[in-house]
């Protein structure tokens, strides 16, 4: 038996609520929808990860995806910068569920 695909937006909650259970400060953009087409009203390129977040001792950036979410040209753009200036980077996926709170719950990136 398979079972159900979690949504991108229920899975980020669950990233949410962990990040809260362990300390974190973060922040998301939400997207609105204008003239029926979902846009996320910011200056810049476009892209950019779904989270940020801190804990004091460390910054994550973390791009949310569901099991069959791809990254667009935009998103690929800024993960290869990030990661080039020596950011820390995640591209996490439900069945990464378990890395992410093995992340989330460490102080310190090791």
């Amino acid at each position: 038996m398979t079972s159900p695909r979690i949504s991108e937006s229920a899975f980020q909650a669950q990233l949410e609520h962990l990040l809260r259970i362990y300390g974190w400060k973060y922040t998301h953009f939400r997207p609105a929808q204008v003239r029926g087409r979902w846009m996320t009203p910011l200056v810049g390129d476009a892209g950019f990860p779904d989270i940020v977040a801190t804990n004091g001792e460390s910054i994550i950036y973390i791009e949310v995806k569901s099991a069959v979410g791809r990254l667009s040209p935009g998103q690929k753009a800024w993960r290869n910068h990030l990661e080039s200036a020596g950011a820390e980077y995640y591209l996490w996926r439900p069945s990464d569920l378990e890395e992410a709170q093995h992340r989330i719950s460490r102080r310190k990136h090791t």
